[in-house]
């Protein structure tokens, strides 16, 4: 093997681990992404849970005279 073709090798092993590096750290980030975005959907599905149910005791208030109409508006956001 000539010493071009084994610096040519040798630059080709290095490329491959590069690649290999860049691989695991894309799924190592993909990962992470993916975990933040499933705690953020559970705070938002929290929220309208929250919202929700403060809302339908607005309405409940309504209904049995101890509130008005723009408490319920502003429970409703």
């Amino acid at each position: 093997m000539s010493e071009a073709e084994r610096q040519n090798y040798l630059a080709t092993e290095e490329a491959q681990r590069a690649v290999h590096i860049l691989l695991v750290s894309n799924v190592a980030q993909s990962y992470f992404n993916q975990q933040l975005a499933y705690a953020q959907l559970q705070i938002a599905e929290e929220t309208l849970r929250n919202y929700q149910q403060s809302y339908a005791f607005v309405e409940k208030q309504l209904l049995t005279g101890s509130s008005n109409v723009l408490a319920l508006e502003q429970a409703r956001g």
